[in-house]
């Protein structure tokens, strides 16, 4: 009976853990979206290295524009939803 109860009480974690974690990518799209939409600034659905960069100087403005050059798969200069969600 006892491993029985333990065994319930671990199924019951794991579904717990389960919906948690279907939560939080929820929560991640949305604030992908909202954030995706902030930056871009004139509402053409891409990302251009001025958008994405913004006012960021030294070396965090290094790092965006590595960044950027990363995410932009097909080397068009700017990125689309999907290339910016991999980040």
């Amino acid at each position: 009976m006892k491993s029985v109860l333990s065994w319930i009480l671990v199924l019951s974690m794991l579904l717990v853990g389960i919906g948690s974690a279907v939560e939080a990518q929820a929560r991640t799209k949305t604030q992908y979206d909202e954030e995706f939409s902030r930056l871009d600034r004139n509402s053409d659905k891409r990302l251009s290295e001025q958008e994405y960069v913004g006012k960021k100087t030294g070396e965090a403005k290094e790092r965006a524009r590595r960044d950027f050059k990363n995410l932009d798969r097909d080397e068009n200069k700017s990125l689309s939803y999907k290339e910016y969600k991999r980040k």
